[in-house]
């Protein structure tokens, strides 16, 4: 799916978010390229940040068991139906912001559901930093490879 307008909108999340188990809806907005913003429909003012995986790692692959994709979503979605964004968490300064490689959000774009799913490989960290410095200049991760 490349129309990025039609991964906006509200998705639902059956077991909540980390934090937020109560809190099942949820709205993806587009920030700037290249970030996304999820925002609580129970309270606007709790937002997260979020950003392609292969920006940071590239190649990223997930890695999700049947029986978590079960739980998460029932069937699984079909893979041409599925997003994957994962959560920045910004820093002071930010040069060391980091995202979470370990626990994408996963979405069902055309059934709108979504789930944060713990990857089981063990391949990603938990705080991946966003930008390496090179020259005093951050920039993100998968450039200049």
């Amino acid at each position: 799916m490349a129309d990025v307008h039609a991964w906006l909108g509200t998705y639902e999340f059956p077991h909540g978010l980390p934090g937020f188990p109560t809190w099942t809806r949820w709205r993806l907005e587009f920030l700037e390229a290249p970030f996304f913003l999820l925002v609580a429909e129970a309270d606007e003012r709790i937002a997260l940040p979020l950003i392609a995986p292969e920006l940071v790692v590239n190649p990223y692959h997930l890695h999700v068991s049947p029986e978590a994709w079960a739980y998460a979503f029932g069937d699984p979605p079909r893979p041409e139906d599925v997003l994957v964004l994962v959560v920045v968490a910004v820093r002071n300064p930010v040069a060391t912001s980091t995202v979470n490689l370990l626990a994408p959000i996963v979405f069902d774009v055309r059934r709108r559901q979504a789930a944060q799913i713990l990857q089981e490989s063990g391949e990603y960290p938990l705080r991946a930093l966003l930008f390496r410095e090179e020259d005093g200049r951050a920039r993100p991760l998968a450039q200049g490879r």
